[in-house]
């Protein structure tokens, strides 16, 4: 288990100043004394001798008495806004949920080992009361959480609550995993871009395998409709597999622009997450 949970360790950085008077890893807007350095001042603008530099005091041509100024590391807000809508649900061959309970588990331990407070919120076609977390500090929560969501199976017809769920992380700004499929409407992906933008954003598109590639080989194929549960026979001929694919590519490249035009990037992930490249793409945000 140790071994395992080493592996799916996860790294964060965020382009906001933290807000927050509790101390943690992340640079706040706040000056004080200690943390990471800034700038110099003239005593005036900052009335602290603690940080009074005698050396570059006397070599100041102005004849200022220079301060030193340094940021003072706080912590931050992590949240997850997730979609537990029927296409979430697992599948003979892709669990999606066990892939998202993964991540939140991961990112969890993060959040709790950084100082940083953890927000988990669940929505199907309105915010979902049972998967409701806000801003705790409680020590093995996101694990909790995990367990559930590996247990989970949704049966809310949409997401569209994901909007709702956006409002309720608040306007300080967050560090937010969106996590969904994204068979959303446009209106509703745009809705709830809208809604996040004041915060550090990342799409995590959970697509089973069915989704990212089209199935190879020929024969009769049995479906499931995600957001339905309909099941249909289809014949695999290969004029269909290569409809699949351009499909999927253009399902892609959508949503990749669709994200960019909000300055977002997204990560996708089928299968097993890959935990190390996902640590890279929210160091690099």
């Amino acid at each position: 288990m140790a071994s395992r949970m080493a592996e799916e360790d996860l790294r964060y950085a965020v382009r906001f100043r933290a807000r927050s008077p509790r101390s943690g890893v992340h640079v706040n807007r706040v000056l004080d004394g200690e943390g990471a350095f800034r700038d110099y001042a003239s005593f005036w603008q900052a009335p602290d001798g603690r940080g009074i530099d005698i050396k570059r005091s006397i070599l100041d041509p102005s004849g200022n008495i220079l301060v030193r100024r340094f940021y003072h590391a706080a912590s931050i807000g992590v949240a997850v806004l997730a979609d537990l809508s029927c296409s979430m649900r697992p599948s003979e061959t892709d669990d999606k949920l066990q892939a998202m309970a993964r991540v939140v588990a991961a990112l969890g331990r993060t959040a709790e080992r950084c100082g940083d407070s953890f927000t988990f919120i669940g929505c199907g076609e309105g915010v979902l009361d049972d998967w409701l977390v806000l801003r705790t500090r409680r020590a093995g929560q996101a694990e909790e959480l995990a367990e559930r969501l590996r247990a989970f199976r949704p049966t809310a017809r949409s997401a569209r609550g994901l909007v709702a769920g956006a409002e309720l992380i608040g306007s300080v700004p967050h560090l937010v995993l969106l996590i969904s499929d994204f068979h959303l409407p446009g209106e509703e992906i745009e809705a709830v871009l809208g809604a996040l933008a004041v915060h550090d954003m990342v799409p995590v598109v959970l697509w089973s395998a069915s989704e990212a590639q089209a199935p190879q080989g020929g024969g009769m194929l049995r479906l499931r409709d995600s957001e339905t549960g309909r099941r249909r026979l289809v014949v695999l001929r290969r004029a269909l597999r290569e409809r699949w694919e351009r499909a999927i590519a253009d399902r892609r490249e959508t949503l990749r622009h669709n994200f960019a035009r909000h300055g977002r990037r997204p990560f996708f992930i089928s299968g097993a997450p890959d935990f190390a490249a996902l640590a890279d793409h929210l160091v690099a945000l």
